[in-house]
């Protein structure tokens, strides 16, 4: 059995039993790659990827990733779309190109949505973006010819693209991708998953447009020009924060139980400065210890809740809370040392050295800091069922 390849400082961070995301975490977390990677083409990574031989794959990855992968995908999907074409229905034969088709959405899509979701930007993001959409594309071109049950594999596939263009900061493109996706019916949680993003990008374009950004940092903070400049913004933000709000009841509606659109449906509300409506759909969120970073999040928010009340003793309870937790822990000190300033400033110096300690100690990403930027930690929401899809 193949050994699992290593790096030097590699972050914790896999997708199930899948080790694709190997080598680009450790190129972003400036790591060295322990083994010598081995030459493959495209269709070899799918195979290997397809024959769950991660270590291999993931060698492959790593070398094909240092050389012009484009002409090399386009000649791979070609000979899929090839190959789905020259086979006939309801064959072995058939479900064995299909099955390669889908791995094709698949071997990109595992590195892209857990990677984005921590790094926005890198180089070596676009051959693999290049190679899903080429995917995509192929899926969509197998399913007009001969194989309708696509549809649902292919919708999934374009979630994931949309998920990571939100990630990557690539707005535009995903509105219009979110706008073009026709989801089929009846599927609650594909649906779930496209209107909980939908709703995130409109949140994140709300953020954009204002500047708002870490709690205790007053809003429009980062609005340039005078007063009339900060209200029309202000405006604009309120419409897509109210967009964000309603896909976000759409996907509770369809999913009453998914705590992610409950959190932020209640942030969308404590931006629009309405803290008491936020603080009743956090509160079932809010389970200490937290186990999850949604409830994390839930009890810094409750914190921010709690000063648009200027209840500043529960506020900073709320705080101190969050900041006992390493997802929350650097936003909770900001925050706790903006309501010492407004105070007598006594704990500011102390509060200060905290922030310092949390921002050069190796912690984990900010929860917050990865909210604000519009990007989703959860990959598995969408690669679960993509994964399901390979199935024969």
């Amino acid at each position: 059995m193949r050994e699992k390849p290593t790096c030097t400082r590699r972050p914790a961070l896999t997708v199930g039993a899948t080790w694709l995301v190997v080598p680009l975490v450790c190129w972003l977390a400036g790591g060295a790659w322990t083994r010598a990677a081995e030459p493959g083409t495209w269709l070899d990574i799918i195979d290997l990827y397809l024959a769950a031989d991660y270590a291999a794959a993931t060698s492959a990855l790593e070398s094909s990733l240092q050389r012009d992968l484009g002409p090399e995908v386009t000649a791979s999907v070609t000979r899929l779309r090839r190959d789905v074409t020259a086979s006939a229905p309801a064959t072995p034969e058939r479900t064995r190109v299909l099955r390669r088709l889908k791995g094709a959405v698949l071997v990109p899509l595992e590195s892209l949505l857990p990677l984005s979701a921590r790094v926005a930007d890198d180089p070596r993001f676009i051959p693999l973006e290049n190679a899903l959409r080429q995917a995509i594309e192929a899926t969509v071109l197998a399913e007009r010819s001969a194989e309708p049950e696509l549809t649902e594999f292919r919708a999934w596939a374009q979630v994931g693209l949309l998920q990571f263009l939100i990630n990557s900061g690539q707005l535009e493109d995903a509105e219009r991708l979110g706008q073009a996706v026709r989801l089929p019916e009846p599927n609650p949680d594909l649906r779930a998953e496209h209107d909980l993003l939908r709703g995130i990008l409109r949140e994140r374009t709300a953020r954009l447009v204002t500047g708002a950004g870490t709690p205790g940092v007053p809003r429009n903070a980062g609005a340039a020009g005078g007063v009339s400049a900060r209200t029309d913004r202000a405006v604009v933000a309120r419409r897509y924060w109210a967009s964000a709000a309603l896909w976000y009841e759409r996907v509770l509606e369809a999913r009453p139980g998914h705590v992610e659109a409950r959190l932020r449906l209640a942030r969308t509300w404590l931006d629009r400065d309405r803290p008491e409506r936020a603080l009743a759909l956090m509160e079932p969120l809010i389970k200490p210890p937290c186990a999850s970073q949604v409830c994390a999040l839930a009890v810094l928010f409750t914190g921010e809740a709690h000063e648009r009340r200027a209840d500043v003793t529960r506020a900073a309870e709320a705080y101190r809370d969050a900041s006992a937790d390493a997802r929350t822990r650097q936003s909770a000190v900001l925050a706790l040392l903006g309501l010492s300033l407004q105070g007598d400033g006594q704990d500011a110096l102390a509060l200060a050295r905290t922030v310092a300690q949390a921002t050069s100690t190796g912690q984990p990403p900010d929860a917050w800091g990865v909210y604000v930027g519009g990007r989703r930690e959860d990959a598995e929401a969408v690669l679960a069922p993509l994964r399901r899809g390979l199935r024969p």
